[in-house]
C-alpha cells in the first residue's frame, strides 16, 4: 500500500497489535486545522521477529509515538522481558493501549475532541479485519 504524504508539522502516532501470526500496524496524523485524523499508512506481516516489524515502523519515522495492545505486558516464558520491553529496547517510543471501550470517557478524552478518522480506502488489511468483527 503507497504511504499517503503528510505535511511534516502534523502531530502523528501509531497503533500496534502483535502477535505471532500477525502484527498491524497504523499512522494516523491529525490536520491541526480541522482536528481530522487521517490514517495515512499501515504495516501488516505475520510470522515476523520483533527486530523485523521494529525496522519497518522506524522506516516511517522513528520520533513518532505509538501505542500498543496491553496484552504485550505479559512477560516471555524465555526469559522474562515483556514484548513492550522489547520493542523499547529495540528504538520505538511506545506505551500501553487502553482497550475499555469506555476508555475516552473515563480518560476524559471526547471522541468529538479527537475529531474524526478519514483513510483513502487503501488499508487493506485494517478494512478486512473490522469487516470479520464488525457486526
Amino acid at each position: 500500500m503507497p504511504d499517503r504524504p503528510i505535511p511534516d508539522s502534523w502531530p502523528r502516532a501509531f497503533g500496534m497489535d502483535v502477535g505471532w501470526n500477525r502484527t498491524a500496524v497504523v499512522w494516523g496524523a491529525q490536520d491541526p486545522g480541522s482536528g481530522i485524523i487521517y490514517l495515512y499508512s499501515e504495516h501488516y506481516q505475520g510470522m515476523g521477529e520483533p527486530a523485523s516489524h521494529a525496522q519497518a515502523i522506524r522506516a516511517r519515522g522513528g520520533w513518532i509515538p505509538g501505542v500498543i495492545d496491553p496484552a504485550c505486558l505479559g512477560s516471555s516464558q524465555i526469559d522474562g522481558r515483556t514484548l513492550i520491553d522489547l520493542y523499547r529496547e529495540l528504538g520505538l517510543d511506545l506505551r500501553p493501549a487502553v482497550n475499555a471501550v469506555e476508555a475516552g470517557h473515563h480518560g476524559g478524552v471526547e471522541p468529538a475532541d479527537l475529531g474524526p478518522a478519514q483513510g483513502d480506502g487503501q488499508f487493506v488489511e485494517l478494512v478486512s479485519r473490522i469487516s470479520q468483527i464488525s457486526p
